[in-house]
């Protein structure tokens, strides 16, 4: 038997995304309706945004675990590719500074 490291942990559904290089003031200024935009399309998901740029794409990382005291945090399930390419695809057919979508 295959056994793998995130064998029946629980899959992460929390995100945290980074917005492109420089264009940090137009995403702050559009969160609410990214976010909105995001938990219509993922309800199940939630979603934070960060003033900080990590590339000059959008970057999206699965929160894949949680600090506790005395080391009881607790690990996640990380999501699949397909999961992580639609999130992204859904922020990157999000226009800050439109009516939602470009």
């Amino acid at each position: 038997m295959n056994c793998h490291w995130t064998d029946g942990l629980e899959q992460a559904t929390q995100f945290v995304i980074f917005p492109p290089l420089g264009r940090e003031a137009e995403f702050g200024a559009a969160k609410p309706r990214l976010l909105a935009h995001l938990k219509a399309r993922f309800p199940d998901y939630s979603f934070g945004l960060t003033a900080i740029a990590m590339d000059d794409e959008i970057s999206i990382l699965p929160v894949c675990g949680t600090v506790g005291d005395d080391a009881n945090g607790r690990l996640k399930k990380p999501p699949a590719m397909a999961r992580m390419l639609e999130i992204k695809a859904a922020v990157g057919a999000f226009d800050p500074a439109g009516a939602g979508l470009s």
